[in-house]
């Protein structure tokens, strides 16, 4: 039987897509669960400025936790990213997917990503999507 393939850029884009429209179905979802059964919630359009904002905000914040990664607008337009390496917190997490360890990783990127970097990158990701799925921590980004 033939082990069916997948490209790593394919599932980081599914996964990108999901995680775009992931906080616009969590604020509908919310607003019907509120909204009594004889009112009609009315949509408002995303505004993708805003939540680009927002996400940047965090993203940042996250930065002085996490001091292997970075947000540098240089580099891949302020995408977080493994400071002094060009290698994305999105690509360590593609990696991880296809390859199933941080040891995978660090043996293909070395001698320039060591295993901290890594791990770093993950515990990143892990902090981002916490904070992200938080209503009461990111509003605390706002302000």
């Amino acid at each position: 039987m033939k082990k069916e393939t997948k490209s790593s850029i394919d599932e980081y884009r599914k996964a990108t897509y999901l995680f775009k429209n992931f906080q616009l179905l969590n604020r509908k979802l919310k607003e019907r669960r509120d909204a009594p059964q004889n009112v009609f919630v009315i949509e408002r359009p995303v505004n993708r400025k805003l939540i680009k904002e927002q996400f940047r905000a965090i993203a940042a914040k996250l930065c002085n936790e996490h001091h292997e990664i970075s947000t540098d607008p240089g580099i891949f337009g302020g995408m977080p990213h493994i400071r002094n390496v060009r290698l994305s917190v999105g690509d360590i997490l593609a990696k991880l997917y296809v390859y199933g360890s941080t040891q995978k990783i660090v043996d293909i990127y070395s001698p320039h990503v060591s295993e901290e970097q890594v791990k770093a990158a993950i515990a990143y990701a892990q902090d981002f999507l916490e904070m992200a799925c938080d209503p009461d921590e990111s509003s605390e980004v706002d302000g």
